[in-house]
Order: structure tokens, then C-alpha cells, then sequence
């Protein structure tokens, strides 16, 4: 609900106050700003909480800055004892009585600046589990910079990005904590937090996801249990102070997320559509669920000129390359939202796909792991590393025959190979799954060897936390908007990793056990109607608004991948083929040519 910034080692007080100014749009009910000898912390406040109180505190020397909501802060305040206003006096009360290492008691979303000057200037930046709230920082000549945005930090240090950011992006769509696309800028992992002290810091992750055993067996109590979360988690994020609405696509998840919101009271729900492209057009399901459930629904039409006047402020906002061609609707959606309402919060359905297995590939991919037990699987070894093919179901079986581990994350875009073929200076050394080798070693330390557990496991906290939230936050906050996500409530999230892993799994059904508690609270025709990846006509436009010339002549310039590797997506483009891969490759070369000055 804010945007944060700093500097610790100095007090860098033009810069900050720069950098507020380019993250307005993140809160503009105030700025506040404490300042002291060796450090500057600010803000730009968004007030859904407390919002009568201050949104900066400094107690005997300890100041801090936050952005986000500490959905416990009250139960806390009663654990020790005392009387606070808000959530961040909380934080500095609950510092000072439990050390650096509290944040494990904080349940929220939240991206946290402390500053404990009592005996010289000791800091420490801090990053909720599941990554909502975003947070950057540059270490630089023993100075610690930090903020929101990846922008608001690039003025000092607009260092080209290596290749094996660029790499990763092909890889996973987004660049991956602590990675950014500048050399020294880095992004503070969710799950994480930073201490700093005479120019030098740590990272220490205080916390993780995989639980030590699984403490529900039962089909039944597994239902249960997550029916309490979900209620939990939607409940504790209804703001008490300024009105919200909530995203329905037509779809489970959101469909369960606007039935549990109504039984707190009156409901507006947003719905967007295409017209004359109804394969694309979820309106007339979310219309039969508003009906249903009784809500104010609203429907928001998209099409070529909002797809036009929407597409470079969208990719504006995300601050650096993303690939996600839902941003672009998303922003318009929100912008939709923000002026037509009074609504400071938005509810939306993300999560439930990684949380509960909501993707067929996860289906697939178990099915393809049980051929990891073949006696005799040496041949087919060597022909995959022979044939190689560019089809994503083609690099899982070549895994699996070269006893290589399976993850759907990094497998919707361009391979390790394929990043090399179409670099023009490609890392010789580049791997994908280099990138997530600690959260494979975490896994098997934790003595785990469920395969749907490692899927959920590694999607929650890359594909959501890295690629669907980051979307989420900047698509949102863009203007000026809180959204809320219950699926990745804490509890919830804990809940769902303490079931055993064999009940998640139905024969092919995705998503079994969300869809069976969705039948306590929706119509089956809601709950069992086929799902459709979200999708619209982005093709034909990007065509249309000549995005392939652009791409071409931008490339001609900066020389960033190789002709013949572009013109070969861009046919298969063409043809239907390789969407989303030519949609993330606009908008690399769209931000490195818009940033090569800077770079």
C-alpha cells in the first residue's frame, strides 16, 4: 500500500526524494521521510490501515518504514503486552523484543526498512514469504540503497544488465531474485531478509514452505482445514476502513474467492471481455456466477484501441522486462477500477493453480515421471541429445531419460539451449536449472520426494512469487491500488503443505481438491466447467500495430539476439506458433532499446 526508500551509510537525501517522486503512483496520501546522519528512509503512503495515524515511526533511535499490511499486528501488540495505532509501531516494538529475527512472527504481506541508530547505524530490509511486496536494493561503495522499484534505483547505477539476466528472462520469463537486468541492482528474495551494518551485508532466509511431516491424512479433514484458511485468509484481508471490490474471470478461483467475500456483505466484481472474439471472452461465465452469488458486477470491454493506448504504459509500469501478455489488460482493468470507484483494494484469485496443482502440465509431467524407472532408458537418452526439439513436452522427456529433475516454471519459454541458439552473446556456461538448484537442494535436504509436492513447492515461490505477483503488484499499485490475494495467505499456504501430497491427485482432474471444497460454496457448472488459460487476441494486434517491424528494426540497432533466430520465431509467430515467446521478445528488445541510453 506504499512505496518505500532509503539509503543506510549516507544520507542520500536528493535521491530519495527523486525516487518518491517516480513512485507517486504507489500512494498519494502523503509522503513522510526521517532522516539522520548516516541514513534516509521515505515514503509514499497508500492508507487502507490505521489510516488517521502516521505512516513513519523512530522510537529511542529504531525507525522504519513498511509497505504492506501485518494482518496480525493487534494479536501481536496483546502478545506483548502493549498498546500500539499501528502496524508500525508494532514492528519496532516487536524489534526490540525479539531481535532481527521477528519477522518470523509477522503474518502479511510486506516489503520492511529498519533503522537501529542506537549504536551506529544498523539496518535491515525485510521481504514477506511468498514475495507480494516487492523490494530492491544496491550496494554500492559502502552505501545501501533500496526502494520499490527497480527504476527508482537505476539513476545510480544504470549499469548494463549481463547475459545471464537475459538469459534467465528467456528461460522464466522474469528475472529471478536476486537477479535484475542491472548488474549491481538486486531484488531481496521473498522468504528473505538483509542486514547491514559499517558497509557490509548479509542475507539470511528465515523461514521456509516444506513442512517436517504431513499432518492430514484425510480426504475429508483435508476439506476441512482449508475451508478454515480460506475463510481465515479472505477475512483478515476485508479492509475495516476503505471499500474494496474483487476480479472475476468466471473461473474456480475467483468465483470462490467473490462467494466468501459475500458472506461478509455487499460485493462489487469486475469482469473484462473482448468483444467479437468470444473464444477469448470469459464475460457471459463470470456473469452467471455474479448473478448467483449477487453481486454488483461489472463488465470492462477490451479491444485493439485499448489494447493500443494500454500496451507501453503497461510494460511502462512493470519496470523491466516481464513476459506476461495478461499485463496489458490487467493495467487497463485496474485503471477501469481506479476511476470509475472509490475502491483502494482488489481482491484476486491468484495462486490456487500452484498451490493445488491447477496446471494440466502438472498433470503431464507426473504421468512422464513415472518413466524415470526405466531398466533400459540409455538409448532413448542419447537419441533426445541427438533430436534435439523445440517443444516443451520433448525437454521434459529428455529430462526424465537423463535422470534430470522436472519443473514446470522454467519450461514455458525458450530452453537452456534454445537461449543460446538465439543470443547473439550467449553465456557458454548458461543453465536453467542453475537458477533453481538451491530450492532443489532445500527440497531434498528436507527429506521429501513427493514429485507433486516439488511442483508445488517450486511453483508457489517462483512462477507466483517471481512471475504472477510481480503482475500483479505493479499492474495494481500503477494505480494506485492494493491487491490482495487470500491463496497466499500464510496459513493457507502452510495448511495445504501439511496435507499429504497423494490427496492432491485424482487421475488427471486438476486442481482436486480446491474443486472439491468450491462445491460446498458454488454451482458444479462454476466448478467443473473445463479451464481456459487465460488468452486474448494479442497476436493479431501486435501485428496489426506493426509490434514484428518494430522488433526487426529495434534488434537492426542494438544487436541484441541473432537475425535469423528472430526471424524464425517471428514466422512461427505468424503461423500461430511460439505466442508468448515472440511477446516476451517485444518486450526485451522494446525495454533495451528505451534503456540503451541509460545502460
Amino acid at each position: 500500500m506504499c512505496g518505500i526508500v532509503g539509503s543506510m551509510g549516507q544520507s542520500n537525501r536528493t535521491w530519495v526524494e527523486e525516487a518518491l517522486a517516480s513512485m507517486a503512483h504507489r500512494g498519494r496520501d502523503g509522503i513522510a521521510l526521517i532522516e539522520g546522519e548516516n541514513f534516509a528512509i521515505a515514503q509514499n503512503r497508500l492508507a487502507i490501515t490505521a489510516i488517521d495515524t502516521t505512516p513513519l515511526h523512530t522510537v529511542e533511535g529504531i525507525s522504519v518504514v513498511f509497505n504492506g499490511e501485518i494482518y496480525n499486528y493487534e494479536a501481536l501488540a496483546q502478545k506483548l503486552g502493549i498498546t500500539v495505532e499501528s502496524e508500525t509501531q508494532l514492528i519496532i516494538e516487536a524489534y526490540r523484543a525479539w531481535g532481527e529475527s521477528f519477522v518470523k512472527e509477522l503474518d502479511g504481506m510486506f516489503a520492511i526498512a529498519l533503522i537501529d541508530a542506537r549504536n551506529g547505524v544498523q539496518g535491515f530490509l525485510y521481504r514477506d514469504r511468498v514475495g507480494k511486496k516487492p523490494l530492491f536494493y544496491l550496494p554500492l561503495e559502502g552505501v545501501l540503497s533500496f526502494a520499490s522499484e527497480l527504476g527508482a534505483l537505476a539513476p545510480l547505477d544504470g549499469v548494463r544488465h549481463d547475459n545471464i539476466a537475459l538469459a534467465q528472462y528467456l528461460s522464466y520469463e522474469t528475472t529471478l531474485s536476486p537477479m535484475t537486468f542491472y548488474t549491481k541492482i538486486q531484488s531481496l528474495a521473498p522468504f528473505s531478509y538483509l542486514a547491514w551494518q559499517e558497509g557490509k551485508y548479509r542475507i539470511e532466509r528465515y523461514g521456509d514452505w516444506l513442512p517436517k511431516s504431513f499432518t492430514v491424512h484425510h480426504h475429508d479433514v483435508a476439506l476441512d482445514a482449508l475451508d478454515r484458511a480460506l475463510h481465515e485468509a479472505i477475512a483478515k484481508r476485508i479492509p475495516r476502513e476503505v471499500p474494496y471490490v474483487s476480479l472475476l474471470s468466471g473461473g474456480v478461483d475467483s468465483a470462490l474467492i467473490a462467494a466468501l467475500l459475500r458472506e461478509h456483505g455487499e460485493l462489487d466484481t469486475y469482469t473484462i471481455g473482448y468483444e467479437g472474439w468470444e473464444k477469448h471472452d470469459e464475460r457471459p461465465y463470470a456473469a452467471q456466477v455474479a448473478k448467483v452469488l449477487g453481486t454488483h458486477h461489472h463488465e470492462v470491454l477490451f479491444g485493439y484501441e485499448e489494447f493500443l493506448t494500454s500496451i507501453d504504459r503497461a510494460l511502462d509500469a512493470l519496470g523491466a522486462p516481464h513476459n506476461d501478455p495478461a499485463a496489458v489488460p490487467l493495467y487497463a482493468l485496474m485503471e477501469h477500477i481506479a476511476t470509475t470507484s472509490n475502491a483502494r483494494v482488489v481482491f484476486s484469485g491468484e495462486g490456487s493453480d500452484e498451490l493445488f496443482l491447477g496446471y494440466r502440465p502438472h498433470i503431464e509431467m507426473l504421468e512422464i515421471e513415472s518413466l524415470k524407472h526405466l531398466s533400459k532408458k540409455g538409448w532413448l537418452s542419447n537419441y533426445f541429445t541427438a533430436h534435439p526439439v523445440e517443444h516443451r513436452e520433448w525437454h521434459w522427456y529428455s529430462r526424465i531419460f537423463n535422470d534430470e529433475v522436472l519443473f514446470r516454471s522454467s519450461l514455458e519459454s525458450w530452453s537452456a539451449s534454445s537461449v543460446k541458439r538465439l543470443m547473439r552473446q550467449s553465456h557458454p556456461t548458461y543453465d536453467d536449472f542453475a537458477t533453481i538448484a538451491p530450492y532443489r537442494a532445500r527440497f531434498e535436504a528436507s527429506g521429501h520426494r513427493d514429485d507433486n509436492l516439488w511442483y508445488r513447492y517450486i511453483d508457489v515461490q517462483l512462477h507466483q512469487g517471481e512471475y504472477f505477483l510481480t503482475k500483479l503488484d505493479r499492474m495494481s499499485m500503477a494505480h494506485t491500488l492494493e491487491a490482495r490475494a487470500p491463496f497466499m495467505d500464510t496459513h493457507l499456504i502452510e495448511s495445504a503443505f501439511g496435507i499429504a501430497p497423494h490427496l492432491f491427485v485424482e487421475g488427471r482432474r486438476t486442481k482436486h481438491l480446491l474443486k472439491a471444497l468450491a462445491h460446498r460454496y458454488l454451482l458444479r457448472e462454476t466448478v467443473e466447467r473445463k479451464k481456459r488459460g487465460f488468452s486474448y487476441p494479442y497476436t493479431q494486434w501486435m501485428t496489426r500495430m506493426g509490434a514484428l517491424e518494430s522488433m526487426r528494426a529495434w534488434n537492426g540497432t542494438h544487436k541484441l539476439l541473432k537475425p535469423q533466430a528472430l526471424e524464425h520465431a517471428i514466422a512461427a509467430f505468424a503461423k500461430g506458433q511460439y505466442k508468448q515467446h515472440v511477446f516476451g521478445l517485444y518486450v526485451l528488445l522494446r525495454w533495451h532499446a528505451t534503456h540503451e541510453e541509460t545502460l
